[in-house]
């Protein structure tokens, strides 16, 4: 599919409201959404429309796509640095208290 430039501009200036309101992982992904939609020759549109590099919307596809494994989440929680890697038991710090296993059965 060819993209015409009335979308790069409506992407920039989707981007420029949208952005300000959001963090690096959260743009990293809006980006790779449009682009999936997009399809073929939609990285390098997005990322022209946004000012960055291909490569930065590359890893938002790609983060898209790993998202639905839950790896590194559970329940929308961030795991602490460590935990669910090998050795180490999964577990979720959730205020003051640890509950143990509760990723088991997501691995």
């Amino acid at each position: 599919m060819a993209v015409g430039a009335d979308v790069g501009a409506s992407l920039a200036a989707k981007f420029a409201a949208l952005f300000p309101h959001l963090d690096e992982r959260q743009r990293r992904l809006a980006m790779g959404a449009e682009a999936r939609v997009l399809g073929h020759g939609g990285v390098a549109v997005v990322a022209r429309a946004a000012g960055v590099s291909r490569v930065t919307v590359s890893a938002g596809v790609a983060e898209l796509e790993e998202s639905g494994t839950n790896r590194g989440r559970l329940c929308g929680l961030v795991l602490p640095v460590g935990v669910g890697e090998a050795g180490v038991p999964a577990s979720v710090v959730v205020g003051e208290g640890v509950v143990e296993d509760a990723g088991a059965d997501l691995q």
